[in-house]
Formats: C-alpha cells, sequence, structure tokens
C-alpha cells in the first residue's frame, strides 16, 4: 500500500446525453473542474457532438468524446457498448460515472466487461 502522503491520480470518466445547459450538465462541469485542480485526469463523452457548454468543459481542460447514438437493434446497441468498451480500457478508467438513463445497461455490461474498478450510475426522473 502507497504511503498516504503519495497520491494517485484518478482516471474519470462521465457519460451524458449531451451538453446543453441544464442542472446536471451544470453540476458535472463543476465537477470536473475540481477534479483538475487535483491533477486527475477527466473525460466527458458526450451523445451529441454539440452544446452551449461546450466550450466551457473545453476551456476547463475537460477532454469530450462523442459517440453517436445507435438507434438499430441489435448490432447498433453492439456497436455502441464495444465503442464504448473500447474507450474504457484505452483511458485506463478508475471510476466511470454514467449520466444516462436509456442506456444503463449497455454502459454497465461494457463496464464490466472493461474489468472498470469504479462504476456509478445516477439517474434522474419523475416520481409519478
Amino acid at each position: 500500500m502507497p504511503p498516504m502522503s503519495e497520491k494517485k491520480s484518478i482516471n474519470a470518466l462521465f457519460i451524458i446525453h449531451g451538453l446543453n445547459v441544464g442542472g446536471m450538465e451544470k453540476h458535472l462541469l463543476m465537477l470536473c473542474s475540481e477534479l483538475l485542480k487535483t491533477e486527475n485526469n477527466v473525460t466527458v463523452i458526450s451523445l451529441t457532438p454539440d452544446g452551449i457548454l461546450r466550450p466551457l468543459f473545453i476551456q476547463n481542460g475537460v477532454k469530450i468524446l462523442t459517440i453517436a447514438r445507435q438507434r438499430f437493434f441489435p448490432l447498433g446497441w453492439f456497436m455502441y457498448t464495444l465503442t464504448l468498451y473500447k474507450y474504457l480500457k484505452a483511458l485506463n478508467i478508475d471510476v466511470f460515472h454514467i449520466y444516462l438513463g436509456w442506456t444503463h445497461i449497455l454502459e454497465l455490461i461494457a463496464s464490466k466487461i472493461a474489468n472498470t474498478k469504479c462504476t456509478i450510475t445516477t439517474r434522474r426522473g419523475r416520481v409519478n
């Protein structure tokens, strides 16, 4: 076990639908900015290429990747999961935080196969 004084940087990956203005997106921007201040590696995957907050993420030093959503079952879902798995392995991700609702299972499968150390899922929605 390393001494307490040695700090290991964390490779964090967040996946979110898009980078438009919203509470979740602003929260993610603040979180990423703080993580980068403590010399961690932060990457965000957005499922849409644009968004009003995208320049702010980049300005704060956040790496942005885009994976196009695949709607055609089953091949499209398989390709999406495979692409995500490749990112998880290539970036050597320690913490994977999923900010999505509709595809949690695909991200969890990719995370499990990639042997990601910590996977967190966050889902917002209405309570009826």
